[in-house]
């Protein structure tokens, strides 16, 4: 059988066989130096996006780490603050209680005060004094109540600060726990051999501090590497949130941190003025005390001064009494003595008439008789008067002995009550 292909054509099929060969082959190791060049590209992105995460994680670490420190200071310092206003609160609910036994003692002799007679129930300074130690008393309960209230509030208030840092705190370690186990996992391996990858693994590269060196000695430019706010649109995007949530993250935290410090330094505040008011109405009330002792004391020795003159006075009246008795009984016997001249005188007048007509007449023994008459009835008549005197007198210093013995019962009732409060100590 013939053959019907010419040897032109023969050659000419050959040609076309191979120059498509050619074309393959150049197209292919075309492709090979794009695959190498994107190898390439891509172990370079690769290297900078581990760097740049490997950097974000220790920037993550460092700035957890930093942020737990400044919280553990504040929680540290918060539990001194806490224990610090714990022993204000204290003093002042210690002080506050301090006042129901000086106002038992103060409602006592108020009470012993009110039992006096009532002559001798008198505003005098001893009741002035007591009346200002109750108000004095009452105020400063009222004042430490006060404030011990705005303690017990800084408390909570230091009490939620101090859980809010610990929260924060609590979650801050565990984030760092989580960042560590992250940078304690690393690649053990690049999963691709005969290329760059391999080359570098031999370089270290499974450890992210090797991936620069690698990187270097592999010839990939490593200084090409972004940070974590990639100027591309598109990562800026996802990046600008994400950094926004880590700002955020930051100012929480110095905003706790620094209500927290507020809230101390009100609360140093307050411990302040409470210690400032401690002193102030343990004086106040002191010196109401002390003003207390002093008016009862002058009182109890006023009361006696009174009291030791009224005795005297007794005394001189009864001694009066005694005197005026013995002047009337001198003045009745007189009287008496005035009664057998009278009585003799009109015997001799009776014996007289009898005289004889011629006799009887008014003759100078008659005259001498009338003026005895008169001096006898004058003399009992001054006699008489001044009895009458003497038993008024008599009576107006009975009277007066009374009233003397009355006041000088009540003015030792009123000091025994006095003295019953002078014994009565807090």
């Amino acid at each position: 059988m013939m053959s019907s292909t010419a040897p032109c054509q023969w050659h000419d099929g050959a040609n076309v066989k191979l120059h498509e060969a050619m074309r393959a082959r150049r197209l292919a190791e075309e492709q090979v130096q794009h695959s190498s060049r994107t190898h390439r590209h891509t172990a370079r992105e690769n290297i900078t996006k581990y760097q740049n995460l490997h950097d974000s994680f220790e920037k993550k670490r460092g700035a957890t780490n930093h942020l737990s420190g400044i919280l553990q200071e504040r929680a540290q310092s918060l539990n001194k603050t806490i224990a610090a206003t714990q022993r204000s609160l204290e003093a002042l609910r210690s002080a506050e209680r301090a006042k129901d036994r000086p106002l038992e003692l103060n409602r006592f002799r108020f009470e012993t005060r009110n039992k006096r007679p009532s002559c001798e129930r008198v505003r005098d300074p001893f009741e002035l004094a007591l009346e200002e130690e109750q108000e004095q008393l009452r105020t400063a309960q009222r004042l430490l109540n006060g404030n011990a209230k705005k303690t017990e509030a800084a408390l909570n208030t230091l009490g939620r600060m101090l859980d809010d840092i610990h929260f924060d705190h609590d979650h801050k370690e565990h984030g760092q726990q989580i960042d560590e186990q992250c940078l304690g996992r690393t690649h053990a391996a690049w999963p691709s051999r005969g290329d760059v990858r391999v080359g570098m693994l031999k370089h270290g590269l499974a450890s992210p501090k090797g991936t620069l060196k690698a990187a270097a000695s592999l010839g990939l430019q490593a200084s090409g590497m972004v940070s974590l706010r990639v100027p591309s649109e598109a990562v800026e995007r996802v990046a600008a949130p994400n950094l926004e949530q880590e700002e955020r993250r930051h100012h929480n935290t110095a905003r706790n941190a620094l209500l927290a410090k507020e809230a101390e330094r009100a609360s140093s505040q307050l411990g302040t003025e409470t210690n400032a008011l401690l002193q102030q109405t343990e004086a106040d009330c002191r010196r109401a005390l002390e003003k207390v002792e002093r008016t009862m004391a002058h009182r109890i020795e006023e009361c006696t001064i009174i009291k030791e003159k009224i005795k005297k006075a007794i005394l001189d009246t009864r001694n009066q009494i005694q005197r005026t008795v013995r002047t009337m009984q001198r003045t009745e016997t007189e009287i008496h003595h005035h009664e057998e001249p009278a009585e003799l005188c009109t015997t001799r007048d009776a014996f007289r008439s009898s005289r004889k007509r011629h006799e009887n007449i008014e003759d100078p023994v008659s005259t001498a008789m009338h003026y005895h008459k008169q001096g006898l009835q004058k003399g009992a008549n001054l006699l008489g008067s001044c009895n009458g005197h003497e038993n008024r007198v008599l009576q107006e210093l009975e009277r007066a002995r009374r009233q003397l013995e009355a006041d000088l019962a009540d003015k030792e009732m009123a000091i025994d009550l006095d003295i019953k409060c002078q014994q009565r100590r807090v």
